[in-house]
C-alpha cells in the first residue's frame, strides 16, 4: 500500500534516509478500529507497516468496548512488532499517515476512529519529547493493549514499570467489569513462531527421512 505524505521530492529524499538510515531497532505498535470494516483496516495498516520494516509478530485479535464514549462501537485491537530502520519520530508520523489514509478523522479524544495507531515501545528506550511518549504512557494500564502484547511477548519488560506483563493483567483483570475484559476475536494463523518453535521446525526439515 502507498502512503502518500504530500512532501516535497526532497523532503521525500529525506524521509527515506530516516527510515533506513539508522540502527535496526524492535518497535511494538498497538492497533485498534471500531469503524467501517473494522478486521479489514487493521489487517491493511499491517500490511502497510510492512513497508519500512520486517513484520516479526502479529498478535490475534481482540474486541473490547469502547473506553471513554458512551454506546461507541466496539474495537478491535492487536499489537505487532516491528524490526526498522525507522528513527521514533519519522515512525510516529509514519504512524499518523497510515490513519488518515484510512480515513482517521481527529475529533475528539476517545472518539470513534476508523484506525488508531499507536506506538507502544522503541527499542525499550525511554523518549520524552512534545510530540512523543515511549514507552506509551497509557499502556500499561490497558489490558486491550497488554493481553496481545502478552500473546506475542510474554516475557515483556516495560522499560519504567516493575511488575510483570502477567502480572500487571491479573492485576487488571481483578478491576475489570467482565463484560469490558477483551475477548478473542479472530485468532491469528501461524504467527506468533518464537524461536522454540522456529528451532524444532529446522530440525524437522533437516532430519533424514527413514
Amino acid at each position: 500500500m502507498h502512503v502518500s505524505f504530500a512532501a516535497s521530492s526532497e523532503s521525500e529524499q529525506t524521509l527515506r534516509r530516516l527510515c533506513y538510515g539508522s540502527r535496526m531497532v524492535s518497535a511494538l505498535i498497538g492497533l485498534g478500529s471500531n469503524l467501517g470494516d473494522r478486521k479489514a483496516l487493521i489487517e491493511s495498516a499491517i500490511r502497510a507497516l510492512s513497508a519500512i520494516g520486517s513484520l516479526k509478530y502479529i498478535s490475534s485479535l481482540y474486541e473490547s468496548p469502547a473506553w471513554g464514549w458512551a454506546r461507541a462501537p466496539k474495537f478491535l485491537n492487536a499489537v505487532v512488532m516491528l524490526d526498522t530502520h525507522t528513527e521514533p519520530q519519522v515512525l510516529l508520523h509514519y504512524l499518523m499517515a497510515v490513519e488518515q489514509h484510512h480515513g482517521r478523522v481527529r475529533r475528539a479524544p476517545n472518539a470513534p476512529r476508523t484506525l488508531d495507531l499507536d506506538l507502544l515501545d522503541y527499542g525499550q528506550q525511554t523518549i520524552q519529547t512534545k510530540l512523543l511518549q515511549a514507552p506509551h504512557p497509557r499502556m500499561w494500564d490497558r489490558l486491550f493493549v497488554l493481553m496481545p502484547l502478552n500473546e506475542i511477548q510474554p516475557d515483556y519488560h516495560h522499560p519504567t514499570e516493575r511488575t510483570h506483563i502477567a502480572d500487571q493483567i491479573e492485576t487488571l483483570m481483578a478491576s475489570t467489569p467482565k463484560s469490558e475484559v477483551p475477548v478473542l476475536f479472530t485468532k491469528t494463523n501461524g504467527t506468533p513462531v518464537n524461536a522454540h518453535q522456529r528451532a524444532q521446525r529446522t530440525k524437522r526439515h533437516t532430519q533424514p527421512s527413514h
